[in-house]
């Protein structure tokens, strides 16, 4: 069974980079007026273009995907127009990954070794539980529209990591990588290569957008967001690959 970790320097940098917003946030929160601070709850869906970008030279990545994301959002507005936001989010992204054949040997397919006979290509579908903590600024109100802008980091948490894999004229479909079931006797994996996805993702956030109020109590949002993978999707460091997206927002704040 494969392992499914990240490196201590991956943890330990998200960890500094999210414990120094969650300060900066706290001393916003600490200087705003509290009177003025409310709690707005709302759903989104966020249609997405991922990609992923090989960091190495044992791998190539092309192409983007069309996913799609959606989940609860959470807003502490701790002034007027300035408010700390987290999110609990399902992300999905789909990501190239192929490894040319002089870069390995080997390849064990239906328990019978080959030799390398072409480039090996991975097609993940992977989804992440993704918890970001932002900090949100908006416009003061004008004809029932606001703008807002917002910047951050996000944690995401693997949930899924399945990916289609060809070899060759030989190709599997559906197949967990992080957790391969022992009696599957189509397992493809290298003498030297590791499929493990990484178990968390690392990303700065940063966007833009409108809330259009539609009462005292309700808004609509349409926004775009960009995500900036921080960490490697890829447990191996030596085919570092890193995960982006950019999505439009489409909420229902409360």
């Amino acid at each position: 069974m494969h392992s499914c970790f990240v490196t201590f320097e991956q943890v330990h940098i998200t960890k500094l980079i999210m414990r120094k917003l969650l300060s900066l946030c706290l001393v916003l929160l600490l200087t705003g007026n509290i009177s003025q601070a409310q709690i707005r709850l709302g759903l989104k869906v966020a249609p997405q273009i991922t990609w992923a970008a090989s960091d190495n030279k044992n791998t190539s990545s092309n192409g983007t995907r069309i996913n799609m994301a959606y989940g609860l959002m959470v807003d502490y507005y701790f002034a007027e127009n300035y408010a700390v936001g987290t999110e609990l989010c399902m992300n999905t992204f789909g990501a190239n990954v192929n490894l040319a054949k002089d870069k390995y040997t080997m390849v064990e397919y239906q328990g019978v070794m080959h030799p390398s006979i072409g480039a090996l290509q991975y097609d993940y579908k992977l989804q992440y539980i993704q918890i970001p903590v932002l900090l949100k600024m908006r416009t003061g109100l004008q004809n029932r529209m606001r703008y807002y802008a917002e910047f951050g980091f996000g944690l995401g948490f693997i949930y899924r990591s399945k990916a289609d894999i060809t070899f060759g004229s030989k190709s599997l479909s559906n197949v967990d990588v992080n957790e391969p079931d022992p009696s599957d006797v189509y397992t493809i994996h290298t003498t030297n290569f590791k499929d493990d996805i990484s178990s968390v993702r690392s990303s700065m956030i940063i966007g833009a957008g409108i809330h259009y109020e539609l009462g005292t109590s309700s808004s609509l949002v349409l926004g775009l967001r960009y995500d900036n993978g921080l960490s490697s999707s890829m447990v191996d460091e030596r085919w570092r690959t890193t995960l982006h997206y950019i999505g439009l927002n489409l909420g229902l704040i409360f």
